[in-house]
């Protein structure tokens, strides 16, 4: 897939591009520079195929203050590198802008894969101001404004044109795994993102909220396409104070509700805290798939007895994570993070999985049989049969004579034999419903 990198100067409207371009708020905007700080990878599909298309943080690059800022600048240096295509934003309601200057200097290298793009035009004057672009040499510049969604149409036909796209979308490309990293803040999810793509993509800082966007990056891991959600820090409602903190912590939810497989990560050193719970328990209502990685094994005894410590108090803890993937690992050692991969290519082939009716009845005989379904006052409970009628999340629909009889603890029973039985519902939500048969009265 042909990578299309998004660059210029803070607030020329690189965010506001994105979001027109993929016809969603994907990434967060606000009027105060630096909103953006990582290079942000999504999925744009055009008629002829699908591009990645990048956002990254604006960069200042002769007046770098900062650690962030200098890391956002070494960040889309080093990314220029590796791209295919260059997109230069400027802003035309101001035109030409000293700030560009070293930008301009820097794509002088890479003209050959550079296309230049006037954002906000908007105004006779913006347009007038469209003209002093071509002093800076680096080509003719196509007049846009994203915010009121004009010429986008040709924007992208230019984009497919110079990535050479000729054909519809790659069929495997729709077969994506979307993997959500989530997690409290500072538990190390962004260097967990950087280690399983071998690269530096995602900004890594001590302070909690370096993350803001959701960040959508493509890996290809033995054949199966995922695309890896780094998302901010989740944390206690009532310390949500900033506006851009509120539309991250709306991303990141948004983002568990549309995974297929959600990576919840926890803190060897401090294991689940009461927001680590309240993630745990966010997965648990949406139904979502998931697998479990305790971070930073090595700040502990890097023991089998304290890792298996570790996953009997989650356990007992939160006892529903019994039935969920669990791996004990350290990012800073890249310790089992191929484990990660493993586990969330597994548990998502298992969700196209299916049980067969036939097979399921003939499971229902078996259990029935082994552990007769009697009710508190000694009525046994009869099973006529049972369907799966959804697949991702697995719902399966039980009809007996009298659902009420059904004890919790018999329901618990009989979800613990499916998932022995059936061990594809290992690391997703498994719900049983019970209903009347037709012919009761």
């Amino acid at each position: 897939m042909k990578k299309v990198m998004i660059i210029g100067r803070p607030n020329v409207g690189k965010s506001t591009l994105v979001n027109a371009l993929l016809k969603e708020r994907r990434a967060i905007i606000d009027d105060a520079p630096g909103v953006t700080r990582d290079i942000i990878g999504y999925i744009l599909n055009t008629p002829r195929g699908n591009i990645e298309l990048r956002d990254s943080g604006g960069i200042l690059l002769d007046k770098a203050k900062g650690a962030i800022q200098k890391e956002i600048n070494n960040r889309v240096l080093n990314a220029v590198n590796e791209i295919d295509l260059i997109m230069f934003v400027v802003d035309a309601k101001e035109g030409i802008h000293p700030d560009d200057t070293p930008i301009v200097e820097l794509i002088r290298k890479h003209v050959h894969k550079t296309l230049v793009v006037a954002n906000k035009v908007e105004t006779m004057t913006s347009h007038d101001n469209l003209y002093e672009f071509y002093k800076y040499g680096v080509g003719e510049p196509i007049s846009i404004s994203a915010k009121q969604r004009i010429g986008l149409k040709f924007l992208v036909e230019e984009l497919a044109r110079l990535c050479e796209l000729k054909g519809a979308p790659d069929e495997a490309e729709l077969d994506t795994c979307r993997l959500a990293i989530v997690g409290r803040p500072n538990v190390g999810k962004s260097s967990m993102v950087n280690a399983l793509l071998n690269e530096t993509r995602v900004l890594v800082d001590d302070s909690p909220g370096t993350t803001r966007d959701a960040i959508e990056i493509p890996l290809n891991f033995k054949g199966q396409p995922f695309s890896i959600i780094d998302t901010a820090g989740l944390r206690k409602r009532a310390r949500v104070k900033e506006r851009i903190e509120y539309f991250s912590t709306v991303r990141s939810t948004k983002s568990i509700e549309t995974a297929d497989i959600v990576v919840v990560v926890l803190d060897a050193s401090e294991l689940l805290l009461d927001q680590d719970k309240k993630i745990l328990n966010l997965v648990f209502r949406k139904y979502q798939n998931m697998v479990i990685f305790i971070n930073k094994w090595d700040l502990i005894d890097r023991t089998d007895e304290a890792r298996d410590q570790l996953i009997e108090r989650l356990h007992k803890t939160i006892p529903e994570t019994v039935h969920y993937p669990i791996i004990v690992g350290s990012v800073h050692l890249r310790h089992h993070l191929i484990k990660v991969l493993e586990q969330s290519k597994e548990t998502y082939l298992n969700t196209k999985k299916r049980v067969p009716t036939s097979d399921l009845n003939q499971f229902v005989e078996t259990m029935i049989r082994q552990f007769p379904p009697v009710s508190k006052s000694g009525e046994f409970i009869k099973f006529y049969y049972a369907v799966q009628v959804d697949n991702d999340p697995p719902v399966l629909i039980f009809f007996v004579k009298n659902p009420k009889l059904i004890s919790k603890g018999y329901q618990r029973h009989l979800e613990k034999k499916l998932r022995h039985y059936y061990p594809w519902f290992i690391g997703r939500t498994l719900t049983l419903k019970f209903r009347h048969h037709r012919g009761e009265k």
